[in-house]
């Protein structure tokens, strides 16, 4: 699953030394530094890769929800 993960991240990236550089502690914003682009473009690639359609949707009502209160402020 990880190689898997690191190909898609590789891809998005057109980086392929990220295959061989990319470890389970690097962090896809801080270390790897996607941008919001680059992060969507990862999720559907997790999606298409694993079958995980689910995933987006729970993504997407998470970072909504944790932004309703900021709206009301």
């Amino acid at each position: 699953m990880f190689e898997t993960l690191k190909n898609i991240i590789a891809t998005v990236l057109e980086d392929d030394s990220l295959r061989e550089t990319l470890t389970m502690e690097s962090d896809l914003i801080n270390d790897v530094e996607l941008d919001s682009l680059q992060m969507i473009t990862f999720i559907l690639g997790v999606e298409d890769a694993f079958g995980w359609r689910s995933f987006t949707r729970t993504w997407t009502w998470l970072v909504c929800a944790q932004s309703v209160p900021s709206w009301h402020s």
